[in-house]
């Protein structure tokens, strides 16, 4: 018996690889990415510095540790000192209200309602002028929602090329205000592939003290329970003092140890009723076991 062997002819089908968006999509989805995550109406975290300034001859370190809980919704502040600029822990951490966006001298930190949760920008806007890259007003009623414009970008999107950062495939986008840069203050953005969320960003920080000056930091950020977070800023800067003696500094603050406290007794926010309530805990404040030690 003699069998037939039929061949079928192989299909051969090429596989085009997936069309790479474009970077103002990309951006945009970045955008709608984040005004996706609810924002929360407290924050406690841990900050910690490894900054300095040096003047002439004179040096001065900021290695603080403090541990703060904040409302972001007026920006009020407790802050408890666990160390101090040289780096030793505190004997005694008496929390003290706040009320910003100016935490000097409590903390080095010019506005620290920007840390750890200004976003980068691109939507999910907090209350107008608490985020650092929104230069918005500082009063008016609570922010409920946001409306982002997808059919356009405040920027002209440039396409750096892929990248990778801790393990994450991301996007590398280089950013140019179109307008009102003073507002739109990002200047390159990483974006992870998968969530289209920020994992890192350079943008303009401005600081409003005496004489303003504002210099490029290198922000990464991280989701905690469902949050946007900054979890780590770098910059150098270089600023005249009102004598007209040059400041050289380093800013770099690392933040840690975030929780979002659901309930806060309005006492906390309200100074003249801090005597009532001595003794109290104030959630969210009590840091980690092991910190400041």
């Amino acid at each position: 018996m003699r069998y037939a062997l039929a061949l079928a002819p192989l299909l051969l089908v090429a596989q085009t690889p997936a069309e790479r968006p474009s970077p103002t999509s990309i951006y945009q989805r970045a955008a709608a990415a984040v005004d996706r995550l609810t924002i929360p109406e407290y924050v406690a975290f841990t900050v910690e510095s490894h900054s300095h300034m040096s003047a002439e001859d004179a040096f001065f370190p900021d290695l603080s540790q403090e541990r703060v809980l904040i409302r972001l919704r007026d920006e009020r502040a407790v802050v408890a000192t666990l160390r101090d600029d040289e780096g030793s822990p505190t004997v005694k951490s008496d929390p003290h209200l706040v009320i910003g966006p100016d935490y000097l001298p409590t903390s080095t930190i010019w506005a620290l309602g920007d840390f750890p949760t200004a976003n980068p920008g691109i939507g999910n806007q907090l209350v107008p002028g608490t985020n650092f890259f929104d230069a918005g007003p500082k009063s008016g009623p609570p922010v409920i929602a946001t409306v982002v414009a997808l059919n356009a970008s405040p920027y002209r999107v440039a396409d750096l090329g892929d990248d990778t950062i801790d393990g994450r495939p991301v996007y590398h986008l280089g950013l140019t205000p179109i307008h009102n840069a003073r507002r739109f203050r990002l200047h390159e953005i990483w974006i992870d592939k998968t969530t289209f969320l920020p994992v890192r960003y350079v943008a303009q920080r401005v600081v409003e003290e005496d004489i303003p000056f504002s210099y490029a930091v290198t922000v990464d950020t991280k989701v905690i329970d469902g949050h946007l977070i900054n979890v780590s800023l770098a910059g150098r800067f270089v600023r005249n003092a009102p004598n007209d003696v040059a400041i050289n500094g380093v800013s770099s603050w690392h933040v840690s140890d975030v929780s979002f406290p659901t309930e806060v007794p309005d006492w906390v926010f309200d100074g003249p009723l801090w005597p009532k309530h001595l003794g109290e805990p104030i959630p969210g404040l009590a840091p980690a076991d092991g910190e400041g030690s």
